[in-house]
């Protein structure tokens, strides 16, 4: 019997007035294939998108930080919108998990052009890293999710 190769998770990040379609299609569509997906919020409890529907966090963003021996993931996922991607980055701890999601080869991805220019501009990225972004561009939701599936079904190089 061949060993399954388990996969490190998929966090997708959540602060209020995330895009809820796009967060419940991507953890729907990622689950079905059976990735690890977990949504990650900055408190615990119900999160409001912008279009007022709640969702709740699987973990707390300090949980993930106190976890320190567990494998980082393969992608962080950041939903957007732009105001709701901000308020993230302006946490420390994001920060941090980002650099060790870099560090181990992961990716990651966004719905929101704007979030690789402050990510740059915070200084999180090397010409390495700027390789490992992921960006949904001009493919429908639909497709971009497909595409991440695609590339979280690989090995981490």
């Amino acid at each position: 019997m061949q060993k399954k190769e388990i996969l490190p998770p998929v966090f997708i990040l959540l602060a209020p007035q995330f895009d809820e379609q796009f967060v419940i299609d991507c953890a729907c569509e990622m689950r079905a294939k059976g990735i690890e997906v977990d949504l990650l919020g900055l408190k615990n409890g119900l999160l409001t998108g912008s279009h007022g529907v709640s969702v709740q966090i699987d973990r707390q963003l300090a949980e993930v930080e106190r976890s320190n021996g567990r494998q980082p993931p393969q992608m962080i996922v950041f939903p957007g919108p732009y105001e709701s991607v901000l308020q993230l980055l302006l946490d420390p701890r994001v920060h941090r998990l980002v650099e060790k999601t870099f560090s181990a080869g992961g990716y990651i991805a966004t719905a929101v052009d704007k979030t690789k220019d402050l990510l740059l501009r915070s200084g999180l990225t090397t010409p390495f890293s700027e390789q490992k972004f992921l960006f949904q561009g001009f493919e429908t939701t639909s497709e971009f999710i497909n595409h991440l599936i695609e590339r979280v079904k690989q090995p981490i190089r």
